[in-house]
């Protein structure tokens, strides 16, 4: 990334940046990159619907290689790759998966893939607020759960326009402007009314029951387990553990002193073996070999 663009980063621009150079150490071999985050507040239209959108850049020394495994996740997005194509291998198969320049994400309940990332890497991802994918894009998310579906599969932008407008960008800036312009002309056609977004986005969700949000939505308890299947793409039970084990994760990422039965007790899960249950489905691992550098959090 250009050293310059990002000094011109300020509140006017809407954007911040973080860049840093690491060395990973695996085993007996360290790989250094050059990596760097950057991101964009959209336009004030589409807040309602989008929290963010987020450039990754990632530049390796020549012959050297990256894998990461991808955890669970709580957000939808949509993703652009826009530098040398990675590669993706499906954890039960062992086998490389296709990679899309540009792809739907949905709510993630294990880990699925490994990625090995060659030379740079560049992904620029527009982050979903809860229910905003629904709200703004219209379809049931359901059928994004643990899936990766092409853009272009949805018929809704003009893919390969947007990519190639993408891909020419020469000053980081210019992203933001171009996701606005295709995200607007679609908020200006039509939008969906979010009935469950009040509910997602709050932070005190182990006080939430499915028969509160139905008697507050006037609904049944049974249309408002639909309505978390749309909008949400999980049940309402699924989606709270979710939500609980993927905080626990990051409160251990930020405080790994923590140990994992004070974190089962904190986030109220049943027992220690309960916890340690719930890690194996999520992460594919148990607690005590849980390292945060291993996966693309």
């Amino acid at each position: 990334m250009n050293p310059k663009n990002k000094t011109k980063c300020h509140l006017q621009r809407l954007c911040l940046s973080r860049s840093n150079s690491l060395s990973l150490t695996h085993g007996e071999t360290e790989t250094t990159m050059n990596a760097s985050v950057t991101h964009f507040v959209p336009h004030p239209l589409l807040l309602p619907y989008i929290e963010r959108y987020t450039l990754r850049n990632i530049g390796l020394d020549p012959n050297e290689t990256l894998e990461k495994l991808m955890p669970h996740r709580t957000l939808t997005s949509i993703e652009f790759f826009l530098a040398t194509p990675h590669q993706k291998f499906e954890l039960t198969t062992k086998q490389p998966n296709s990679t899309e320049t540009s792809t739907v994400r949905g709510f993630r309940t294990f880990s699925k893939y490994r990625i090995k990332i060659r030379q740079n890497f560049l992904s620029l991802t527009v982050k979903f607020r809860p229910s905003g994918m629904y709200g703004l894009l219209g379809i049931p998310l359901n059928h994004l759960t643990n899936e990766d579906i092409p853009l272009r599969d949805l018929n809704l932008f003009p893919v390969k326009e947007m990519e190639t407008r993408l891909q020419k960008v020469d000053n980081d800036t210019h992203y933001r402007s171009i996701l606005d312009d295709y995200l607007l002309k679609l908020y200006k056609q039509r939008t969906h009314k979010m009935r469950l977004q009040p509910f997602l986005s709050t932070k005190n969700y182990q006080s939430l029951h499915i028969k509160t949000i139905a008697n507050e939505l006037g609904v049944s308890v049974r249309q408002a387990e639909r309505l978390f299947l749309n909008e949400v793409g999980l049940s309402f039970v699924k989606w709270r553990q979710l939500q609980k084990f993927d905080a626990a994760i990051k409160h251990k990422i930020a405080a790994p002193q923590t140990s994992w039965t004070d974190l089962a007790y904190q986030y109220h899960f049943y027992d220690q073996p309960n916890f340690n249950k719930t890690f194996k489905k999520y992460l594919g691992i148990t607690p005590s070999l849980f390292d945060p550098a291993d996966f693309a959090f």
